[in-house]
């Protein structure tokens, strides 16, 4: 599967959007991290997650950590190392559906990620 590599991480009370060409600078030691061409300082305690190169019934992009609504449940956006592969992780929700296949999204709608909509999780 060819797809843009790209990333976005939680930087200054911003979501911040980027490809690896996008790095300007690189900081070691104290301060591990780095600098966007935007000019976003993105911190590597900061989670960063990658675009999985499929977009939902909306058509909104897919990252790791996104929240899908996929029926009447909740399912987080995972990497399955078992499997080798991006899947639907259920979170919440009657149905019984683990895990679903990545393809499924174009029937879900992204209602969020964890690192801004951590509420969502305890529902």
């Amino acid at each position: 599967m060819n797809r843009e590599i790209k990333f976005r991480a939680y930087a200054g009370g911003v979501m911040v959007y980027f490809g690896l060409g996008d790095i300007t600078r690189q900081y070691y030691g104290g301060r591990r991290g780095f600098q966007t061409s935007s000019h976003f300082s993105v911190n590597l305690s900061t989670p960063v997650s990658q675009y999985i190169g499929l977009k939902d019934k909306n058509g909104k992009e897919g990252y790791f950590d996104d929240l899908v609504r996929w029926g009447k449940s909740l399912h987080q956006i995972i990497w399955n190392e078992l499997h080798g592969k991006a899947m639907l992780k259920q979170i919440s929700g009657s149905e019984v559906w683990p895990q679903l296949e990545i393809v499924e999204l174009g029937r879900g709608e992204i209602i969020g990620n964890i690192v801004e909509n951590k509420e969502l999780l305890d529902k």
